[in-house]
């Protein structure tokens, strides 16, 4: 609800924006262009309006007169009907520098404006500075399970999520990150089309439709664009990237591939938290986080990974309190105890 507001309040800042924009000289788009082009159309209107009034101010018409008044009214409708073209072509580079700003703009505020870790309850932030050991309903295993590195991509939720507990169901839940990018792609249409609507608005409007606004496919290329991928994050970090485990029928539910998985908490081992380096081509890393289901039959399952560490940390602790299963740290493991391999 919070994110709809912040949208709603740039929507409304666009809209008074969008007559700002209007008058500064913009040569992006051809906007200059298309603004002379219709400045040129007026006055060819504005001339022909006069020639048609010259002849109708006529105290006696004859038909050339007539014919005059209509071949002018002709070639003005003409020019009106190019000057409607130009100007929803100029609404359009409008909508697409409007729709620019607010991806660079809004969405960075959206991520960065809220960090999770203001999220962690007292208690969870004090987990980050005890020893395992002294962290009450926890217990600790030093029986590491191998990361399977062959494991498909496609079976890891890879986006920042947190995990939520309700009615003893332990679900995922979206982050600031994914819920960002799925609504500023699924809203930035809205932002794109505001020129149109302002100009539906507008009193200047001379009774034009909405619709007949968008009767070409080069309007709405940009903003269909923005909505598929939006529908693609949402497909990829939402629905589909959940996982839960609930106490209730004893089940654990996650995704791999495009299939869901339903296994035992019986069969659940330990939860263990890995850290590891992700490389890019550019040379640059950082270091991702991961929360690892380790099953009695050798097997495992990563299901999220993310930056966080504090948040990931928090989760994977309170994933481990919640089925009451060993939680494993190999890197504090390793510090312990020399000998953990």
């Amino acid at each position: 609800m919070k994110n709809f507001l912040i949208f709603a309040v740039f929507i409304s800042i666009a809209f008074f924006i969008y007559p700002v924009l209007q008058k500064t000289n913009i040569s992006i788009f051809g906007i200059n262009t298309i603004k002379e082009s219709i400045q040129d159309y007026d006055e060819k209107i504005e001339e022909y309006d006069k020639k048609i009034n010259e002849l109708k101010e006529k105290e006696v018409l004859r038909e050339i007169d007539r014919t005059r008044i209509e071949s002018n009214e002709s070639t003005r409708n003409t020019y009106v009907a190019v000057k409607k073209v130009q100007e929803k072509e100029l609404r359009k580079s409008y909508g697409i520098i409007i729709g620019t700003l607010a991806l660079f703009v809004l969405l960075p505020f959206l991520i960065f404006g809220g960090s999770s870790t203001k999220n962690l309850s007292n208690e969870e932030k004090t987990w980050l500075t005890i020893p395992l050991e002294n962290i009450k309903s926890l217990a600790l295993s030093y029986d590491k399970k191998k990361r399977d590195r062959n494991q498909d991509p496609m079976n890891i939720n890879f986006v920042s999520k947190r995990i939520q507990i309700e009615n003893n169901i332990l679900s995922t839940k979206g982050s600031t990150q994914s819920s960002a990018m799925i609504m500023a792609f699924l809203c930035l249409p809205v932002f794109y089309f505001i020129p149109h609507l302002y100009h539906f608005f507008s009193p200047s409007n001379e009774g034009e439709s909405l619709i007949s606004q968008f009767d070409n496919w080069g309007v709405l290329i940009t903003p269909v664009v923005f909505l598929i991928v939006g529908i693609y994050l949402f497909l990829s970090f939402g629905p589909k990237a959940k996982f839960t485990i609930n106490k209730s029928n004893r089940l654990i539910k996650y995704r791999s591939g495009t299939e869901m998985v339903t296994r035992k908490i019986s069969e659940l081992e330990s939860i263990q938290i890995n850290s590891f380096t992700l490389n890019s081509n550019k040379g640059h890393s950082h270091q991702q986080y991961e929360l690892q289901l380790n099953f009695i039959d050798g097997s495992v399952k990563a299901l999220f990974n993310h930056t966080g560490k504090e948040e990931m940390y928090v989760d994977a602790i309170k994933t481990a309190r919640f089925v009451r299963k060993p939680f494993v740290d190999p890197v504090r493991a390793v510090e312990s105890n020399p000998h953990f391999i």
